[in-house]
């Protein structure tokens, strides 16, 4: 700190920014003059090299007006990319509308950057990618505070926790980006689609892995061990297979028909994967349930319920058309409880997995364990063929119809 004589008693300053002119620099500021600005630092003090001289003299000094002042909002606003508005439904393809949503649409055919940075901007579609890159980073955040604590090992024991994990921050990835992104063009739009399908399928024989290994007590093992993770996968890749045709077979306004390709064989799905889960949390609660786990469970049961209910109905925003545009329609509510659905399935998993080990090595071989976990990557690539495929038919009637 140094003293640095100014007009009037204005007396010591400290290290930073001080004037060099003493008080009368804020009436020579305030009549448009340039103010003279002096920078002082200890560190600047002492030996320094030619070049830090040099780059501190550059420094010393800064001439600053009023309006130049004036202008810093301005320039710092120009700075940042220039954003399309938002539009009405009447401006964008039919196949990009939404029930009962009159407004709030991106408008199509924008650079990629403009889809990206309209993770900021005020849409239709924004709340549905919030509500799933916050849940996928709470989902990060907790496996890693969990690893920490337990001194988690990659072992056959932790590996349906590890792809369980995978699984979850798949989906949600894949559904933030097709919500982010879809608004491109027609043909990216059912891409990304397609590709969350493929994430719903990636998280349904995860669960149903987890589920199995974890959760499930002796009396349902002993019953539907033999064939429960073979019918997973395979309702794991129906529903994948029913939502990409569903998508690909109609057109809006969609017919009945395609809301039961989508949810009866995700219904079935998750009758199957839940099954293990479902008999505990019964006989538990029969019993006078006392185990954490359990209840995690069944709040993980009730949230999907609830999720599914606002998938298959649009409501409110049926009875509120156009007051729901950008908060409140019912893909949001669904996407909020899916959300809380996923935390809750991993809380329950985690404490399954510290307290029911015994269990688990009673019961299972590592050989089985890794040939059932190299199958999830088999679903993987089936679900992302099945897709591809239907993709490819996709671009071809769109160019047909554009030629």
């Amino acid at each position: 700190m140094r003293s640095v004589p100014g007009g009037g008693g204005c007396g010591t300053r400290r290290c930073g920014a001080v004037s060099a002119g003493g008080c009368g620099d804020r009436e020579r500021g305030q009549r448009g003059e340039p103010l003279r600005v002096q920078f002082v630092c200890p560190w600047a003090r002492g030996r320094r090299s030619p070049m830090m001289t040099a780059i501190l003299e550059r420094l010393s000094t800064l001439s600053l007006s009023g309006p130049q002042l004036s202008r810093l909002p301005r320039l710092l606003e120009d700075g940042f990319p220039k954003m399309p508005c938002t539009v009405p439904e009447g401006e964008v393809p039919q196949l990009f509308r939404e029930p009962y949503i009159h407004a709030g649409y991106r408008p199509t055919g924008q650079d990629w950057r403009y889809y990206f940075l309209s993770l900021f901007q005020k849409h239709n579609e924004v709340v549905n990618v919030w509500t799933h890159l916050l849940a996928a980073l709470a989902v990060l955040l907790r496996f890693k505070a969990f690893v920490e604590g337990e001194q988690l090992a990659l072992d056959a024991w932790s590996l349906p926790l590890l792809i369980f994990v995978l699984s979850s921050v798949t989906y949600l990835t894949c559904s933030l980006l097709a919500h982010l992104l879809q608004s491109k063009s027609e043909l990216y739009h059912y891409t990304f689609y397609f590709v969350d399908y493929v994430g719903v399928s990636t998280y349904q024989y995860g669960s149903a892995l987890a589920h199995f290994y974890y959760s499930s007590d002796q009396a349902w093992y002993d019953k539907f061990w033999l064939f429960f993770l073979p019918a997973a996968a395979f309702c794991g890749w129906l529903s994948c297979a029913g939502c990409c045709y569903a998508k690909y077979r109609y057109r809006r306004p969609y017919p009945i028909m395609r809301k039961m390709c989508q949810v009866i064989p995700a219904g079935l799905a998750f009758i199957l994967d839940i099954s293990p889960v479902a008999h505990r949390v019964v006989v538990c609660h029969l019993g006078g349930c006392e185990e954490d786990a359990a209840w995690y469970h069944t709040y993980q049961i009730l949230f999907f319920l609830i999720s599914a209910y606002f998938f298959s109905c649009p409501v409110p925003e049926k009875y509120f058309p156009g007051s729901c545009d950008i908060v409140g329609h019912a893909h949001q509510i669904f996407h909020a409880f899916l959300a809380i659905c996923t935390l809750s399935q991993l809380e329950a998993i985690c404490l399954d997995y510290k307290n029911r080990q015994e269990i688990f090595l009673k019961r299972h071989r590592p050989f089985s364990i890794y040939l059932s976990c190299v199958s999830f990557f088999g679903l993987v690539a089936c679900s992302a063929i099945t897709a591809y495929i239907l993709r490819c038919r996709i671009k071809a009637i769109l160019a047909k119809k554009d030629s």
